[in-house]
């Protein structure tokens, strides 16, 4: 996995207000060496600053972070959708036609928005799950 961590303008559709700075920590998550999704993280930089790791480049546990610097995850939003992917993100995923399952994910710490999570996921390459609540072994 590569990542990346630049100061931005958020992307559209976040819920941190357009012209606010945000950090963007942005990965190629790789197995085998096969690309099955790209992900982009997006902190509001007030946030960021209170949780200075997420600047850093290196890959970081930012569930962990936040947690860390007083901001607990109190809920989240989660939104799945199937598209074609752009070109850029087929040359990222390195397949041609590819259809990609978008991620987006609001975290929050009580009336805050924590973070803004997009991946794009390469439709064929993954299988979903999901539980919640105690599971039998």
């Amino acid at each position: 996995m590569q990542a990346s961590s630049v100061i931005a303008s958020p992307r559209s559709p976040t819920p941190v207000p357009t012209g606010s700075a945000v950090v963007l920590r942005q990965s190629v998550l790789s197995r085998d060496g096969a690309p099955w999704a790209i992900r982009e993280l997006y902190v509001p930089k007030g946030i960021a600053d209170l949780a200075r790791r997420l600047l850093d480049v290196d890959l970081v546990d930012e569930d962990q972070i936040l947690k860390e610097a007083g901001l607990p995850e109190t809920g989240h939003l989660h939104a799945i959708s199937a598209r074609p992917a752009s070109d850029q993100e087929a040359a990222l995923l390195k397949s041609r036609a590819v259809t990609v399952l978008t991620v987006r994910r609001v975290s929050y710490s009580g009336e805050q928005t924590r973070s803004c999570e997009f991946l794009l996921i390469h439709a064929d390459r993954v299988s979903l799950t999901d539980s919640s609540g105690k599971l039998p072994n």
